[in-house]
């Protein structure tokens, strides 16, 4: 299994551009998630590595892209990314600072 994502971390991705169809890369697994992240690209995309038996497939279908890039970055920053979120607050908490009437009162 370590041999496994070792390859797929230094595996080389190509995906299609979704706008004009055509080829994009080399990337590497870090290179896709940040495109993932920036919403450039997202599950429908067709990619396709040198050396893959299915030719291409959407993202969300090649499991060994997948597991790459859940991989190195949800498990580290998880609980950072939570802390970073922001909340509303309670609806109690937010004062009234402006009404709406209408010509009926």
């Amino acid at each position: 299994s370590a041999a496994v994502a070792a390859n797929a971390a230094l595996a080389v991705w190509f995906y299609q551009e979704p706008i004009t169809q055509q080829m994009a890369g080399p990337w590497t697994v870090a290179q896709i998630r940040d495109r993932l992240k920036s919403h450039r690209i997202n599950g429908m995309t067709p990619v396709w590595r040198q050396g893959s038996k299915g030719g291409w497939q959407p993202l969300s279908e090649v499991d060994e892209l997948k597991a790459e890039l859940r991989g190195e970055d949800d498990d580290a920053n998880e609980e950072e990314d939570a802390s970073k979120r922001l909340r509303r607050p309670p609806l109690e908490d937010v004062p009234i600072l402006h009404t709406y009437t209408d010509e009926r009162g």
